[in-house]
Formats: C-alpha cells, structure tokens, sequence
C-alpha cells in the first residue's frame, strides 16, 4: 500500500537564519520539484483575518508559539488550498516546511500529515549577526515579531537554540 502522506522537508532555524530565503531559492530554481509554505508568513496573514488567530496576534509578536492543535489545523487548511490552487501537486513536489514544527509536540500531528523527507538546519550566525538581520527585516517590513524582544523569546542564539 502507498504511503497517503505528503513529502515534505523541514527547514529550521532561529529567526532570519535564511529559511525563507532559501525556501523560495529553491522553489525558483526548481518549481516542479518543490512548494514553499511559509509558517510565519501563514500566521501574520490568518491572524489579520481569522478571529481566532487574532485572538492570538499579540502574544505571537511577543515571541510567544501558537497552540499545537492552532497551528495544525492553519496547515491543514493552507495544505489542502495549495492543493487546490495547484502551488502544491503531492505527487511530483515536496512541500518545503518552513519554520514548521517549531516544538517538540507539533512533531506528531505533523508525521501523521507529512513523510519527511530530509531536515535542513539553517544555523552558524551569532546573535549580532542575527539580531542585525531581524532589525532589518522588521524595520522595511513592520513586522513585530521580528522586534529584538520577540525574537530573542523564540530563542534566537545559535548556543541556546534547540532544534528539534
């Protein structure tokens, strides 16, 4: 029997360490063989729209993870979209998960969805490097959870980051 699951490639990795970056270089460079799902960039739009996720907003730009059984049905529901709107065709594309699982308990709901078929780390950058990245990006795009302190509550040095 066929596995029913997707392929899927997990990119981790503190905040602005290149995940989505390299996620869209990839898709770029090889649109048939991949699709890109931005996690952060799926939260920042759902929680403009969804009441739910909204509820949630300003502790996410604290630095603050949204639930487990949040995030999953948010994938399933942008997953099954992707689908439709053919960006992701499972039979010949490997979703590039970017960002996603961030804890150790988003692993199960994921491996019950997703074959995963390799895990980039996207690591070596030091805090001032990192930090200088995050200003940055905060700053041309007006995202607030990319402020020093949300960003450094997610655990942004390369020492004290655990991957997964």
């Amino acid at each position: 029997m066929e596995d029913p699951r997707y392929r899927a490639a997990v990119l981790i990795g503190p905040p602005g360490s290149g995940k989505g970056t390299q996620g869209q270089a990839l898709v770029d460079q090889y649109p048939l063989q991949f699709a890109h799902l931005n996690t952060g960039d799926l939260f920042r739009r759902k929680s403009a729209s969804d009441k739910v996720v909204s509820a949630v907003a300003a502790s996410v730009n604290q630095g603050a993870f949204l639930s487990k059984d949040l995030v999953t049905r948010l994938l399933d529901e942008e997953v099954a979209q992707m689908m439709v709107d053919k960006c992701f065709i499972p039979e010949r594309q490997i979703l590039l998960l970017d960002g996603y699982p961030r804890t150790l308990e988003q692993i199960e709901p994921l491996d019950l969805r997703a074959r995963v078929v390799t895990v980039l780390y996207f690591g070596g950058l030091d805090n001032s490097a990192l930090d200088e990245r995050m200003r940055i990006r905060g700053e041309s795009q007006g995202r607030e959870d990319d402020l020093l302190t949300a960003t450094r509550s997610r655990s942004i040095s390369p020492t004290s980051w655990n991957p997964l």
